[in-house]
């Protein structure tokens, strides 16, 4: 939904980060960044989608993204634990998501509904596109012996939305979201700040088209 999509503005003194991985190779790797702010309003403020990664180049990623916004934890698909365990190395504290889809799933769509979730315009244009896509099944398609409550989206062009699902399930139940965190009205200009981040994420992907990683 456009009306999401908002202009940068300046976070609030207290913004923390977090970060969804979702893994791949053939198909896209994703990783999203999200900030929460004090007032527990989140903010989808940077995405790295890209196919033929392997796990050293996220690693590098993983690892410019955390200096660029302090990201506190990631939160990564639990197929590949041998990843999460390189990110770990790395000094990028990482985990296995919960992936229980469905209520994965519910715990995003309440977010959004609630209104407190927003994307920064030009920030994450596939995870935009993904989710005007992103369905569940026509009954039809439901088999006699699944309630169709059951159902879980289909599964296509959901890279991003596993990246977004891992987290969001996670701040559901979290302290992070339960407790508040002080608020001292101090902004934090991010406008300079993505700036700053845009020209070091370009001569970064550059530099990881060029390399020979060993991942």
């Amino acid at each position: 939904d456009e009306t999401h999509v908002i202009d940068k503005f300046l976070l609030p003194s207290g913004t923390r980060f977090i970060a969804g991985v979702d893994w791949g190779y053939t198909n896209p790797c994703c990783i999203l960044v999200l900030a929460v702010t004090p007032d527990q309003g989140i903010y989808l403020v940077h995405e790295f989608y890209k196919t033929q990664q392997r796990i050293g180049q996220m690693v590098e990623m993983a690892k410019k993204l955390k200096d660029l916004y302090g990201i506190e934890m990631f939160h990564c698909d639990p197929s590949s634990p041998s990843n999460i365990v390189e990110f770990n190395s790395a000094g990028c504290i990482a985990l296995a998501a919960d992936n229980e889809i469905r209520a994965g799933v519910d715990a995003c769509y309440e977010l959004i509904k609630s209104g407190k979730f927003h994307v920064f315009k030009d920030t994450a244009p596939n995870f935009v596109d993904e989710v005007s896509t992103y369905h569940y099944p026509e009954d039809k398609n439901v088999t006699p012996d699944k309630n169709v409550k059951d159902a879980l989206p289909v599964k296509q062009d959901d890279h991003s939305m596993d990246a977004f699902r891992y987290p969001i399930y996670a701040l559901k139940t979290s302290k992070m979201m339960r407790k508040s965190i002080p608020y001292d009205h101090e902004r934090i200009d991010t406008k300079e700040a993505f700036s700053h981040s845009d020209r070091d994420i370009k001569k970064l992907m550059r530099r990881l088209d060029t390399d020979d990683y060993d991942g």
